[in-house]
């Protein structure tokens, strides 16, 4: 893709079980002319009062090499935390709002890395790396549910399964997308249709949660 920059702007719906609108995603998405990609996302969850802005940049392998996370709970803000990503080293700078700051290094290989914006959840099928499952260490800034609390360095295991393609018409149009399930521990599978171009979010499914999460614009600029 030398000399072609691709980005993408949309907007990503949280819905509750009775349909009701709980929160919205606003994201974008660029692909640059190196091929490295870069994700932007402002996730707002109006029940949990919570704001979370996450920044990811992959490298051409998809390998991630940094982020940036910060989170905002009933209008006060818990802190952020910075991450990279090197050959076998995870390096986290956290900021808390409150305390001490707190530097993190791990010995091992990110093959991915979670802000928690579901635009980010989407891309975890790039670790399959053309495989169709995966047994894979996932890292990401939160293991609560929602991505809250102030940003840390956790670790856990996750299964990744592609199950094909299929037609699947959301808010914003109708998409080719890869089926895709991720399965943490004992929860239930998280269900994932995710649009064949740049692996965007189309729709997510998650029984736990009782909700779903639904594509609402996209363009290309």
């Amino acid at each position: 893709m030398s000399g072609e920059r691709i980005n993408h702007h949309g907007t990503i719906g949280y819905f509750g079980g009775n349909g009701s609108r709980t929160g919205r995603e606003l994201f974008s998405i660029s692909r640059e002319a190196d091929g490295t990609s870069i994700l932007r996302a402002q996730c707002v969850m109006d029940d949990d009062a919570l704001v979370r802005d996450c920044l990811l940049c992959l490298a051409p392998d998809n390998a991630p090499r940094e982020a940036f996370v910060r989170t905002i709970e009933s209008g006060r803000t818990l802190g952020s935390g910075h991450y990279r990503f090197g050959a076998a080293r995870i390096l986290a700078d956290i900021e808390p709002a409150h305390g001490e700051p707190e530097r993190i290094v791990r010995d091992g290989v990110c093959r991915f890395f979670g802000t928690h914006s579901l635009v980010n959840d989407g891309w975890i099928v790039r670790a399959l790396a053309g495989e169709r499952r995966a047994e894979i260490t996932v890292h990401a800034n939160s293991l609560a549910a929602n991505g809250g609390g102030v940003p840390g360095l956790h670790q856990t295991r996750a299964v990744v399964e592609e199950h094909g393609m299929q037609l699947r018409k959301v808010a914003a149009g109708e998409f080719d997308c890869r089926f895709v399930t991720v399965t943490y521990g004992d929860y239930p599978p998280i269900e994932m249709w995710l649009c064949d171009r740049l692996d965007v979010l189309a729709f997510m499914r998650w029984d736990y949660l009782d909700g779903h999460y639904e594509l609402l614009s996209l363009t290309e600029s």
